[in-house]
């Protein structure tokens, strides 16, 4: 197995971003079958054997031993690499080409050169592979902190200085008679030298975020997300186990099944119904720095009726309730809490109905972050933050509650609203009252 391999072939770069099978070649780092991927991965050995076959023909996965179990032969693959890299070659003729013009100032050339880099190295790590020899590489990395931008210039140009000194010293132009022995100068070995210099990305406010979401034609969906949470592993395990109730909803009465439960790292929930209809949540968990963690979180399954509105639904959620998590785990972690669940009058469901309860409510053009104090006809008073704000959902957190607002009439539902209450006091049939009572007039 190599450490990293660098695919240029379209059809195996495809293959290999489709998420499942990115999961399937990250569990074949080991070997495996088809039978012991369905258990770790959480689906039938018949869909798991599908895309091993996809993987094999592609060159991304490699065939380590067949065993004989009765009248049945198990195939044992594994991943041709640790990890994989895309080369440029895979974009054909919109892949950049740093000989399309020369300016060591300019980005976008770095991104040419980076790009030809892993085009090259991947071609030299794989011929060296074959031949069975190491290949002889170089790098340096590290970081320095300019005072100005006249140091950064100064800089520059002395490693300039300093680049071409050392390559005219060393460098075989093939001007020398030949050496004893019969070979002549300028027979060595070509290599190229890349030095690069660029700024380091910030560190983001939020933490990263990648989300993807895929439908087919058979109604079966999956929306992946991936982001960091202020919690431990152990801690995230809790709340999307046992906790739903302070940042989601109470899914106790769920009639679900943990097909992995491998505490606190891996665990996926799976209901099932009539006509193959399915609905799965995964939660990959690992620890990072400072108690937190990162979440690979994914949410598959099949809508049966009105798919269109429900997968749009379902997506655009995931966001909302995955960053109330992070504000439960970082504001109330392990706090009691009463949970509240209010739904607007069927007049909600207009197209400007989400708008009309902002707009009453005071927060219409208050932006994410932004301290509100609102007074609530039959609420009461509310002093909190904005904690999350777009066209579909909006999140208001005060010291001792969180409260979130579901713009569901954009997927054929009423407005919604949830309530959170970590005070310690909460009743949960008053405040259904109290917003109940509230949202009536604002759709009256």
């Amino acid at each position: 197995m190599l450490d990293i391999e660098v695919i240029e072939d379209p059809a195996a770069a495809e293959a290999s971003l489709d998420p499942i099978r990115t999961r399937i070649l990250r569990e074949l780092a080991e070997p495996g079958s088809a039978t012991q991927l369905a258990a770790k991965v959480g689906l039938p050995r018949q869909k798991v054997n599908y895309h091993l076959k996809a993987l094999e023909r592609h060159g991304l996965v490699e065939l380590v031993e067949e065993r004989r179990k009765g009248n049945v032969t198990e195939r044992v693959l594994q991943a041709t690499a640790a990890s994989y890299l895309i080369s440029p070659v895979a974009l054909a003729s919109v892949a950049p080409d740093p000989h399309r013009f020369s300016d060591r100032f300019s980005a976008f050339w770095l991104l040419a050169l980076a790009g030809r880099m892993v085009q090259e190295v991947g071609k030299l790590i794989a011929g060296a592979a074959a031949a069975r020899q190491k290949l002889a590489t170089f790098a340096i990395d590290g970081e320095i902190t300019f005072r100005t931008a006249a140091d950064r210039a100064a800089f520059a140009e002395e490693l300039g200085v300093a680049v071409t000194h050392l390559v005219d010293k060393y460098h075989d132009g093939g001007s020398s008679p030949a050496t004893p022995g019969g070979t002549s100068a300028g027979s060595g070995r070509k290599h190229r030298l890349v030095v690069a210099l660029h700024p380091v990305l910030k560190a983001p406010s939020a933490p990263f975020q990648r989300r993807s979401r895929t439908m087919t034609d058979n109604r079966e969906f999956e929306i992946v997300y991936d982001t960091e949470l202020p919690g431990t592993p152990e801690r995230v395990w809790e709340a999307v186990t046992s906790g739903t109730p302070a940042w989601m909803f109470p899914t106790d009465q769920w009639p679900v099944v943990k097909t992995v439960r491998e505490h606190p790292t891996h665990l996926v929930s799976r209901m099932e119904g009539p006509d193959g209809w399915f609905n799965q949540l995964e939660h990959i968990l690992e620890p990072l720095d400072g108690g937190r963690a990162r979440l690979h979180y994914v949410h598959s399954g099949i809508f049966a009726d009105n798919w269109d509105e429900q997968y749009d639904g379902a997506s655009k959620h995931t966001a909302f309730y995955l960053h109330t998590l992070g504000q439960y785990l970082r504001h109330f972690d392990g706090k009691p809490v009463v949970f509240t669940d209010i739904q607007s009058p069927a007049a909600s469901q207009t197209p400007d109905g989400f708008d009309r309860l902002k707009k009453v409510m005071g927060v219409d053009s208050a932006a994410q972050g932004s301290t509100v104090e609102l007074e609530l006809d039959g609420v009461g008073r509310l002093s909190g933050e904005v904690d999350f704000s777009n066209e579909n959902f909006l999140g208001l957190r005060t010291s001792d509650a969180m409260y979130r607002f579901f713009g569901r009439n954009a997927f054929g539902a009423p407005v919604g609203v949830t309530v959170h209450d970590f005070s310690g006091s909460g009743d949960s049939a008053v405040t259904a009252e109290a917003w109940s009572g509230f949202l009536e007039k604002v759709y009256a």
